[in-house]
């Protein structure tokens, strides 16, 4: 797994934001599947997300620039989970595009 600072996919992500320091932040691992993966590293591979301490699955969808609406299966953890739900340390967050079956 890579750290997204060294990726350089996505401009800021893994960069504290502006008077926020590095105490004030945490590190998530995000996994991006099926047409997602185009928001992510190349290869698909997971990679760690530097977020501010209180950070919100919204703001994990908003700083790797994924809609909202296009993520509609979010795990943590292992776990449903929904845009408002708030992060932490260490967790693992997995996002689906929406799954259609017959």
């Amino acid at each position: 797994m890579k750290s997204s600072e060294s990726l350089g996919w996505s401009e800021g992500v893994g960069r504290p934001p502006m008077g926020v320091t590095k105490e004030e932040m945490l590190q998530v691992e995000v996994r991006l599947y099926a047409t997602l993966r185009k928001y992510g590293p190349p290869g698909g591979e997971p990679s760690l997300v530097t977020l501010p301490s209180g950070a919100t699955v919204a703001l994990a969808l908003e700083t790797l620039k994924i809609p909202e609406d296009v993520a509609k299966v979010i795990l943590v953890n292992g776990r449903h989970a929904s845009p408002s739900d708030t992060l932490h340390q260490g967790d693992r967050l997995v996002l689906f595009p929406p799954v259609e079956g017959g």
